[in-house]
């Protein structure tokens, strides 16, 4: 078994805990190299533990639709310490995009970089508080002091008197896709901002040109300088989930599990824990569905689990096989070849 590295420590005896930023390697299909078009940055992670097992590369497996998105995703080996169900790392690979064209038997690694919260760059440090705000709590101070710039007395900042945001439902972005862009100003004896500038973005150059004079049009209470304030931008709506297959192509043959309502052996599961929508696609705002085989036992309980089919990413499936490995249906004769959809999709509205 893998034993997990004790926290390094500073010569200070403190902890020293890390942030861990991944870069994609060349994604290959078949053998052959593909270019992304668009290719998203995963949040980077803080990590109270940094064992050379964690500093393992995460690699994906997936396919191509004809559209350039990648499907099927699915995890094949990662750092041993990593969570995947709570890492960014599939649903950034979620958010990105390949030249159209179907094609199959894809694969692709992200290698973690480690840094301590004092050398970590700070837009590593900008993109993480943006939005995993509350993230290292015990750790804030640490983080907040590494993003300060040099010179700063805004600490803590004065008061908001009025706060400017930019036109969000003007701003587009792709779908899945997280754009920061984090604002350092100084501010007058007025309580005006002065000399707003781009400190760290993720690129997106409307965003940072309406971050900006948001900043201008905000007033305080009370002269400072070296204050900053982050701005973030996701796509309104979210990412839809690919058309499922119809179900009954799943169904085993040989399956006493009727798919017909009304009928005694389809079985309908009862006690169904709450659907969970995995927080990291959530975030993203990206949807999907997963279809799950179980057998009934006559007193009801539900056995043989497995995941059928999940898009984009296998995550769905792991969420949805907790769901029905909860549930449980009426005492009967039994049943074997069941097979249920699960579907996460965001509510209308959702911000």
């Amino acid at each position: 078994p893998i034993v997990r590295a004790p926290l390094a420590t500073t010569a200070a005896g403190r902890p020293d805990p890390r942030i861990v930023r991944y870069e994609a390697s060349e994604a290959r299909c078949e053998g052959l190299a593909v270019a992304a078009i668009h290719a998203e940055q995963p949040i980077p992670a803080f990590s109270l533990y940094h064992s050379i097992q964690a500093m393992m590369p995460t690699r994906l497996s997936f396919r191509i639709d004809g559209e350039g998105r990648p499907l099927s995703i699915r995890v094949t080996s990662s750092g041993a310490e990593l969570n995947m169900a709570g890492s960014d790392v599939v649903p950034a690979f979620a958010a990105w995009r390949f030249p159209k064209g179907e094609k199959a038997d894809c694969e692709i690694s992200f290698r973690p970089h480690s840094r301590s919260i004092k050398d970590a760059p700070a837009d590593w440090l900008y993109r993480m508080t943006t939005f995993t705000p509350q993230v290292a709590g015990d750790f804030r101070g640490r983080i907040w002091t590494s993003m300060k710039p040099e010179g700063s007395d805004c600490t803590p900042p004065p008061p908001v008197r009025l706060r400017a945001y930019p036109p969000f439902d003007r701003l587009e972005t792709l779908p899945g896709t997280l754009v920061n862009s984090m604002v350092g100003f100084d501010i007058d004896e007025e309580g005006r901002p002065q000399r707003a500038r781009t400190l760290g973005s993720s690129g997106h150059e409307a965003l940072d040109r309406e971050a900006i004079s948001a900043v201008n049009q905000s007033r305080f209470a009370g002269p400072a300088s070296g204050c900053f304030f982050p701005y973030r931008l996701r796509a309104r709506l979210p990412y839809a989930a690919p058309e499922a297959p119809p179900i009954e192509s799943f169904r085993p043959e040989g399956a006493s599990c009727s798919p017909e309502p009304g009928n005694e052996k389809r079985r309908a599961l009862t006690n169904l824990p709450p659907l969970r929508f995995p927080e990291p696609f959530q975030r993203r705002r990206i949807e999907g569905w997963a279809v799950i085989s179980y057998d009934i036992a006559p007193w009801g309980a539900v056995g043989n689990v497995a995941i059928l089919a999940a898009e984009p990413a296998e995550l769905f499936g792991q969420a949805a096989l907790a769901i029905v490995r909860g549930a449980k249906a009426a005492s009967g004769t039994g049943a074997t070849g069941c097979v249920e959809r699960v579907v996460f999709r965001l509510p209308k509205g959702a911000a």
